[in-house]
């Protein structure tokens, strides 16, 4: 474990002076053209917000998922499918806002001011993709206390500990090595599709419909992830924004569809979820 720590402090140290070098050929000017965006002045101190409405979204996102997390850990009555599914809610929503402090928000100061040409991510990104593959792998341990074989729940419980640790050696090796692909989102869907995948395979059974709601739950995930891309390659955002000024991309439609993803787990799994019994 020593080793492991020291392994990661290294790749951290190596990695700070390596983000610098993730440049893209976009300049600030060129990145504002394309997003609606307000610059603030209070006296001397002067920042840009980007993507107003956008960055509203996401923040109510979080707020709300944050505030389901905390309802399932307030009330887990003794069932640790209820506290990990609780602990994921909670990591995905400090997600959700850290994301959106990035991606929207504070994005143009992190990754372009005072630049030439803006940075590729920032740290708040990272710190965010670091954050998703353990709010996953958290909602994962809750599934795998529906699965009733014992054997089964301590292989799944060791590979969202691997997943976690091993892909944030993944993030910082690919910081000091300054290599793009690395600390790209496209990489953590990658190591993501196992734990997604163990989303339905730890569903067994019929038990009081749980196990129905549980599926279904990750089924309308992933039906939401499919019209984000079907709207990202539609090209329908820039026909929005540049020819009626309306700004609604991809991540505002992804962002509202999981806000109602988390309506649907208050009202379904929020009442339900429980510990299946080991056979």
């Amino acid at each position: 474990m020593k080793k492991i720590k020291m392994i990661g402090l290294l790749l951290l140290l190596g990695g700070c002076s390596q983000l610098e070098s993730l440049t893209t050929e976009l300049t600030p000017t060129r990145f504002l053209e394309n997003m609606p965006y307000v610059r603030f002045t209070f006296g001397e101190v002067s920042f840009v917000l980007i993507q107003p409405s956008s960055t509203f979204f996401v923040y109510l996102l979080g707020i709300l998922t944050i505030l389901l997390g905390v309802l399932f850990l307030k009330n887990h009555m003794h069932q640790k499918s209820r506290l990990w599914w609780g602990i994921g809610m909670v990591l995905w929503g400090i997600g959700a806002i850290v994301a959106g402090s990035s991606y929207q928000a504070f994005g143009y100061e992190l990754k372009c001011a005072n630049r030439y040409f803006c940075l590729q991510t920032s740290w708040v990104e990272l710190l965010y993709l670091v954050i998703t593959i353990f709010s996953m792998n958290a909602l994962l341990m809750g599934m795998v206390y529906r699965m009733k074989n014992l054997r089964l729940r301590r292989i799944v419980a060791v590979y969202a500990a691997i997943s976690s640790i091993g892909y944030t050696l993944w993030l910082l090796k690919g910081l000091w090595l300054a290599n793009a692909f690395m600390v790209s989102y496209e990489a953590l869907l990658i190591f993501l599709s196992p734990t997604i995948l163990l989303y339905f395979l730890s569903v067994q059974g019929k038990s009081k419909g749980l196990d129905k709601k549980l599926r279904n739950t990750w089924i309308y995930f992933l039906l939401l992830n499919l019209v984000y891309f079907a709207w990202l390659y539609s090209g329908i955002s820039g026909i929005l924004y540049h020819d009626f000024k309306i700004w609604l991309n991809e991540n505002d439609i992804l962002h509202l569809l999981l806000i109602v993803w988390m309506v649907y787990q208050y009202k379904v799994l929020y009442p339900n979820l429980e510990d299946e019994s080991i056979k």
